[in-house]
Order: structure tokens, then C-alpha cells, then sequence
């Protein structure tokens, strides 16, 4: 069953038979023959009012046209956020090269990890990084809290000089 819609309003239906010559993409879909619009059942003249009312731009669309009209705004926000994504990377790498410094290896430890055994590195490695725990924990909470104060102070400093700029 198919409605068929001319100049907005519902002018009668009409039973859709499938026939075996027309093609699967077709069937059920939009089709617009003699100035009028064929539209699936499941489309109701309610669903029909709804989607003309809707005639305003999306925000993505108006968000491109922006960053065509002032390419400058596009290009300064790609340019905070790679450069806050190489600060927190470096902050990152920083981080864990300070904590592979504060481990300590002893002779025996190093003489196990040459061996290129796989079960006596794996021990090896085990007893070493036991007991620090404590300070990767501490390290990764202080690390995320301050990335995400971080992020949501220059976010809200780029959105108000954004929207300064834009208005």
C-alpha cells in the first residue's frame, strides 16, 4: 500500500503490487511520476507535516559555511587542539620515561633479562615492577585529572573567542 501525494496533501491510495520485473531497489522506495510524489504506507500525512515544517539549515551545514566564510576560525581551532594533543603526548611520554628512571634493576635482574629467556624475563620483569603500583596509580590520576582541567579550560577559552570573533 503506497500514498501518493500531490502539492503537499494526500489525494488517495492506492494498493502497490510488487511485481516480478521491477527491481528490489526500488520497491518501497520514493518514486515521483506525473508531478506527483509516491511515498511508502509507513509515511502518514502526519510524518508528511512534520518534514515540510522542517525547513531550517542543520548545524553542521552552518558550521561549514562559517569556516568558508572565515577560514582563519577552521584553521586556529585544528591548530589548539594538535597543539594540545603534542602537549599532552609529550606530557605522557615524559611521564612514563620519569617512572621507567625511578626503577632499579640490580645485577642478578640484568643478568636474567640478557638471558632472552621468555619464562625467567617475565619473572624478572615481574619483580621489578613490583611493588610501584602505588606510584603508576597516583601518576595516572594526576596525569587524566590535569589533561581534562586542561582541555575544558582552553575548550571554553577557543569557544568564547570563537564566538567573540563570530558575533
Amino acid at each position: 500500500m503506497k500514498i501518493t501525494v500531490c502539492d503537499g496533501s494526500v489525494t488517495g491510495t492506492e494498493v502497490y503490487a510488487r511485481s516480478k520485473r521491477a527491481p528490489r531497489a526500488r520497491q518501497g522506495a520514493l518514486t515521483c511520476r506525473g508531478g506527483s510524489l509516491s511515498l511508502p504506507a509507513f509515511l502518514t500525512p502526519q510524518h508528511l507535516s512534520s518534514t515540510q515544517q522542517m525547513k531550517t539549515p542543520s548545524p553542521t551545514l552552518e558550521g561549514f559555511g562559517a569556516i568558508l566564510h572565515r577560514p582563519a576560525c577552521g584553521l586556529a581551532e585544528i591548530a589548539w587542539r594538535w597543539t594540545f594533543g603534542f602537549a599532552a603526548g609529550s606530557l605522557i611520554i615524559f611521564s612514563v620515561a620519569e617512572y621507567l628512571n625511578t626503577l632499579t634493576i640490580s645485577p642478578a635482574q640484568l643478568f636474567l633479562l640478557k638471558t632472552h629467556h621468555p619464562i625467567l624475563v617475565l619473572q624478572t620483569l615481574a619483580a621489578i615492577f613490583r611493588g610501584s603500583a602505588g606510584r603508576v596509580a597516583s601518576a595516572v590520576v594526576v596525569l587524566v585529572l590535569a589533561l581534562a582541567l586542561a582541555w575544558i579550560v582552553i575548550a571554553s577559552i577557543g569557544r568564547a573567542s570563537s564566538l567573540v570573533s563570530r558575533f
